[in-house]
């Protein structure tokens, strides 16, 4: 009988998140992703500096760098990908064109097409979309790939 006990718990937990996910657009990365910017913001702010725009361009790359540097750490751990970054990996091994050029093409495709379903990019989503495949791959080549054959993998 306690399985059945569970079965029905776990099953409402799992009514009440869709319903959440459904109406409110509320998921477990959106939760963690706000979480995630808010720290990072009041930090940030903490500083004292005046959020001037070369400020903020300097963070923008910063940011891109430190996102392509862990992208190109955990495309290279073989522990799997996302299915986003599979299409750029999989269209490379395919050799029609190198990892860095595949990977602009599969982000601009999806800028251009979140551009026809009504989003405005900004100049960060359009700087990420065209450095992420040559910063992954310059990180792949220097980095990561040198670090595991070191650690004998």
């Amino acid at each position: 009988m306690n399985y059945v006990w569970a079965f029905v718990v776990g099953g409402l937990i799992c009514v009440i998140g869709q319903l959440l996910i459904d109406y409110t657009k509320l998921t477990p990365a959106r939760i963690l992703t706000g979480y995630v910017v808010e720290f990072s913001e009041w930090l940030l702010l903490q500083t004292g500096i005046a959020m001037t725009l070369p400020v903020r361009i300097g963070y923008l790359i910063v940011g891109v760098v430190v996102m392509c540097f862990a992208s190109s750490l955990y495309i290279t751990s073989n522990l799997g990908v996302s299915s986003y970054d599979s299409q750029a990996l999989m269209l490379a091994d395919t050799k029609i064109a190198p990892f860095r050029l595949v990977r602009i093409g599969t982000d601009l495709v999806c800028v251009i097409l979140g551009t026809l379903m009504g989003a405005r990019p900004g100049v960060g989503t359009i700087v990420t979309a065209l450095c992420m495949g040559p910063l992954i791959d310059f990180f792949n080549r220097k980095v990561a790939r040198p670090f595991l054959e070191r650690a004998g993998r």
